[in-house]
């Protein structure tokens, strides 16, 4: 009987810590939850941050393209204009 009843109060243990931990994730506010969705948003900060910087390198690699175009259509205008007017 002593040992029917440490069984049950352990069973009772558990199934108070099991409401307990229920109840916090169904708050978010258990532990693990709290720890996971941190992990989540430091790589959300991460890939926003390299997105970030891919559209910097984009926008600076359409700079030097269209620069490196207008000096080429130059070039050409200017030998063009040589030959023509030369």
């Amino acid at each position: 009987m002593v040992r029917r009843s440490l069984r049950s109060r352990m069973s009772s243990r558990q199934y108070n810590l099991l409401i307990r931990h229920t109840r916090q994730r169904t708050a978010g506010s258990h532990p693990s939850l709290l720890h996971l969705h941190q992990i989540l948003q430091d790589r959300r900060e991460n890939l926003l941050h390299l997105a970030q910087l891919r559209l910097k390198q984009n926008e600076l690699e359409l700079v030097r393209v269209r620069e490196s175009d207008k000096k080429a259509v130059m070039s050409w205008w200017q030998v063009s204009a040589r030959r023509c007017f030369g």
